[in-house]
């Protein structure tokens, strides 16, 4: 920076310094005349002050009540009343230099009204304060930076922007492929779903036919092994009662000094008796297959069950997996708002303080130029 633009950046400081300090005494000011305040100054020997508050509270009633504009208007011109409201409006302009003057003189009135009077202040003029405190401590900054930070700053911007661009295609294409990734678990789980609520109803079909089977079978072995017993039981008893009339007979026969012709008849019914033992062992040992085979297709239908359940499962994991990733993609969202809210927030600012200054910088030439325009005119009455 130059030297004169140092010079005027110290002026500019300057003077909205001394802006800053008068509107922090006015702000202690009461609006109506205070009578507890003025007996205050008064003993404290601050009757300077008091004048000045004086003056200051007729210059505001003046100014807020001109009674005398009404009279000027029914007994005069528009001008005159505007005149008249001039002047009142200049007498408030100094009063008011006045009474800031005569406070920064005396600190002690200004510490006095503060203690007392500070919960009077208007929350609108708490917040002038603060706004130019704001723009005293803004415009500090701007003048002390130089054109190098001035273009490193925009450097700086440019890049962050060209970062943010960047996060942004990154994260539109994430959230593309997310949801094409998406869309085909989607159809993946579906078809999974289709296909296991159809294993799970042909494996509920199935049970059920193999329980209505195995109850059928159950039911006719326990009839058919009934029967047989009955047969056997049946048998035996016949059997029992031939052998122990054959064996009466041939102990008859063998009485009979053991005739051949007995001798072959029970030769015949032993045979016929081994005959039918053995029929009823052949019946029995397919009955004992037919069992074991029918054990043999329960095991295979478990097997096939745990296969099942063991597919189910890996569906499941997979359902756990996809929720996951959608919380670790919520979390990555998240976070990626929070980044852009920090970056419009500062831009925010920046576009606030440029505005800012541009408007300052208005007023300014504004002001320049109604001072100009006054000094001409004052020296055309002359």
């Amino acid at each position: 920076m130059h030297k004169l633009t140092n010079v005027e950046a110290q002026r500019v400081m300057t003077v909205l310094g001394e802006t800053l300090d008068r509107l922090g005494y006015l702000s202690n000011v009461p609006l109506a005349p205070h009578e507890e305040l003025r007996e205050q100054l008064q003993d404290q020997s601050l009757d300077g002050v008091v004048s000045a508050l004086e003056a200051q509270w007729v210059a505001e009633d003046e100014a807020l009540n001109p009674q005398e504009d009404d009279e000027a208007e029914e007994g005069g011109t528009v001008n005159d009343a505007l005149a008249a409201q001039a002047e009142r409006v200049k007498a408030l302009r100094g009063s008011t230099r006045a009474l800031a003057r005569s406070l920064r003189a005396n600190p002690a009135a200004v510490q006095m009204m503060h203690a007392g009077l500070a919960q009077e202040r208007t929350p609108g003029f708490l917040a002038l304060l603060t706004a130019v405190k704001e723009l005293s401590e803004v415009t500090y900054l701007k003048l002390r930076t130089t054109v190098e930070d001035e273009k490193a700053h925009h450097d700086l911007r440019e890049e962050k922007r060209a970062s943010q661009e960047k996060l942004e295609e990154q994260r539109s294409q994430k959230n593309a492929d997310l949801q094409q990734l998406r869309k085909t678990k989607e159809e993946e789980l579906a078809v999974l779903i289709e296909s296991k609520a159809k294993l799970r109803t042909e494996l509920e079909e199935l049970n059920q036919s193999n329980a209505v089977e195995l109850r059928l079978i159950a039911q006719e072995q326990e009839e058919r092994a009934t029967k047989e017993d009955e047969r056997h039981t049946a048998a035996m008893e016949a059997l029992t009662k031939e052998e122990e009339a054959l064996r009466k007979a041939l102990h008859e026969q063998k009485e009979a000094e053991e005739s051949s012709k007995v001798l072959k008849d029970m030769n015949r019914a032993r045979t016929e008796l081994i005959g039918v033992i053995e029929q009823y062992d052949e019946k029995v040992t397919a009955q004992q297959a037919a069992a074991e085979e029918i054990v043999a297709a329960q095991a295979a239908e478990a097997v096939q069950l745990a296969k099942l359940q063991e597919h189910f499962d890996v569906v499941d994991a997979e359902n756990k997996r996809i929720a996951e990733e959608d919380e670790i993609l919520a979390g990555i969202r998240a976070r990626e708002d929070a980044a852009l809210k920090v970056l419009n927030d500062c831009a925010t600012m920046v576009q606030k303080r440029q505005r800012g200054i541009m408007i300052r910088a208005q007023k300014l030439l504004a002001g320049k130029k109604k001072k100009g325009k006054k000094g001409k005119k004052g020296k055309k009455k002359k």
